[in-house]
């Protein structure tokens, strides 16, 4: 397994519940460094659809799109070992009645709504190259590979602002 980077936004409930430093807890717990946070900041309508342009034509997307302009989100860059698959392993499955059910102390188990959808808490890339184009789209970041962005000499953790 690798170092890598991977993307993570807590969403506007995830905010609104003041998790921030709550999260950073579990990623620090889990040999994951927090490298890089934006603050707060509330999203514009065209980059939701670039962010979700793979669900634009589900029934639920207005509803998705109305939640994450509803209020400021925090994106962050999470790095270590295998990354994104132990981010994605942390927050849980998608479906927070699902992510109750199996994975009971995840990140959306715990904070989720399970009876609107989007909420939540937390969004994490799905793979290496989603990665990428995410921390571009937010961070506005050209990164080839994730192995060659970070290596542990260059790795500046801001974990320590997670105030925990």
């Amino acid at each position: 397994m690798a170092k890598e980077v991977t993307y993570v936004m807590i969403k506007p409930d995830g905010v609104k519940q003041k998790l921030f430093s709550k999260i950073c807890k579990v990623f620090l717990e889990n040999d994951l460094d927090v490298i890089e946070i934006q603050n707060e900041i509330v999203l514009k309508k065209d980059i939701v659809r670039e962010h979700y342009s793979h669900l634009l034509n589900e029934s639920f997307y207005p509803d998705l799109e109305s939640f994450m302009l509803s209020g400021p989100v925090i994106p962050m860059i999470v790095y270590g070992e295998d990354a994104v698959s132990k981010v994605r392993a942390l927050i849980g499955p998608t479906n927070v009645k699902k992510a109750r059910e199996e994975s009971p102390n995840s990140i959306r188990a715990l904070y989720g709504n399970p009876d609107f959808g989007p909420a939540n808490v937390i969004h994490a890339s799905d793979s290496r190259e989603n990665a990428l184009i995410e921390i571009k789209r937010f961070f506005n970041k050209e990164l080839q590979r994730s192995k060659e962005v970070l290596t542990s000499s260059s790795i500046i953790p801001l974990s320590l602002n997670c105030a925990i």
